[in-house]
């Protein structure tokens, strides 16, 4: 039996040929029996990863990015409880831990969550 059609928007058109030493072709299958992906997904999840690590990326790559963050419903936070109750979440983006809480100022803040919240009310 025949495998179904992917939709045309999930299909993928560009093309790249790869040349990998024996090495790293044994580096790329060993990650890919380990991970259960296939290599290309591997190949570009590790172009994504490499992308977000750039300290200074080109101005391209930022204003996609920053384009990308603005036009999502979701956004990934860092939550927090300080000493007094109160929960409050950071931007994962949020380049430092929060020094203070928001609502009382206490300085004992104790990380309790990473996760993905709507935006909105």
């Amino acid at each position: 039996m025949a495998r179904p059609k992917k939709p045309e928007s999930e299909k993928k058109k560009e093309r790249l040929t790869v040349y990998l030493t024996k090495g790293e072709a044994e580096k790329l299958n060993m990650l890919s029996k380990s991970f259960q992906l296939e290599k290309t997904k591997i190949i570009t999840k590790a172009l994504d990863y490499y992308l977000k690590s750039l300290e200074n990326p080109p101005e391209q790559l930022s204003q996609s990015k920053i384009t990308s963050l603005m036009d999502s419903d979701t956004e990934r936070v860092n939550g927090y409880v300080c000493s007094k109750g109160h929960s409050f979440w950071v931007e994962f983006e949020w380049p430092h831990i929060p020094q203070a809480c928001p609502a009382c100022g206490s300085s004992e803040l104790n990380k309790t969550w990473i996760g993905t919240v709507t935006k909105g009310f």
